[in-house]
């Protein structure tokens, strides 16, 4: 019975000590604590940022945007979006993206695009703003065939009643900007462009432009008479009038020959 209790006190006197010293108990490490999650503004304010300092780039450095700034534009927008899936703000960023896109003629940058707008299409066929954006969206040249496709499919898909109104517009009004752009139209689009109006006037003439507040017959009526007799590379209107030694001319007597233009007046 005393060795058995020897025993158990030299045991116990074993597990106490630590070259003499009592083991002090340590309390559990705390864990890092998970990065706060962003708020749908903080994440749309991040993308809006990037694109406001590349813009700002490309204005003073008068360039395109780089493959690298396309890259990384493209990946910053992805992710936010996935952070932002089924919120109105998924939307925000995948446009900003969209926008910036247009400003490179790269093939990054027509993949870039084609696939946010793919995305938009795709998770965003019942946003309230879709009508607006298709209505006056600018396309890459080298993503007009897969814009086409993509605009066909999003009118089958969408429940808005009004969206492939949009749709049908959206190429009457992509050759207005590039006309409105200095572009010049060849024959064939100007002929498209005055063919399909009259039919779509008489349709939907009366509807709203999403987004601008014009009816869709004010707009391409303006279109119309722009390329009548505004258009780069048209002819211009006649101009009648009495020169400073009171001899009458016509504009149309100066065909061929370069000619200056001044208006001025007495007010």
């Amino acid at each position: 019975m005393q060795s058995l209790l020897s025993t158990s006190i030299l045991v116990g006197c074993v597990l106490l000590q630590d070259g003499g010293v009592p083991k002090t108990p340590q309390p559990p490490q705390a864990k890092s604590a998970a990065p706060a999650k962003r708020s749908p503004e903080q994440i749309v304010e991040k993308v809006q940022k990037f694109c406001d300092e590349v813009n700002a780039k490309l204005h003073a450095e008068e360039r395109e945007l780089s493959d690298a700034e396309v890259n990384a534009l493209v990946a910053l927008s992805t992710k936010a979006a996935d952070e932002l899936h089924g919120q109105a703000e998924e939307f925000d960023v995948l446009v900003l993206a969209l926008n910036l896109l247009m400003l490179s003629d790269s093939a990054p940058a027509a993949d870039g695009w084609t696939s946010t707008f793919m995305r938009i299409c795709t998770n965003l066929v019942d946003d309230e703003r879709m009508e607006a954006l298709v209505a006056s969206l600018q396309t890459p040249d080298a993503c007009l065939s897969s814009a086409v496709k993509l605009m066909s499919e999003l009118a089958k898909t969408t429940k808005d009643p009004l969206l492939p109104i949009a749709i049908e517009f959206w190429p009457l009004h992509r050759l207005t900007l590039k006309d409105e752009g200095g572009e010049a139209l060849t024959d064939d689009e100007i002929k498209m462009f005055k063919a399909k109006v009259p039919d779509f006037v008489s349709q939907h003439g009366d509807l709203s432009v999403p987004g601008v507040g014009s009816t869709y017959k004010q707009v391409l009526d303006d279109s119309l008479f722009v390329l009548d007799h505004q258009r780069v590379g048209g002819m211009a209107d006649e101009i009648e009038g009495i020169d400073v030694d009171r001899t009458r001319f016509k504009l149309s007597d100066y065909r061929g020959k370069v000619v200056l233009l001044e208006f001025w007046d007495f007010g």
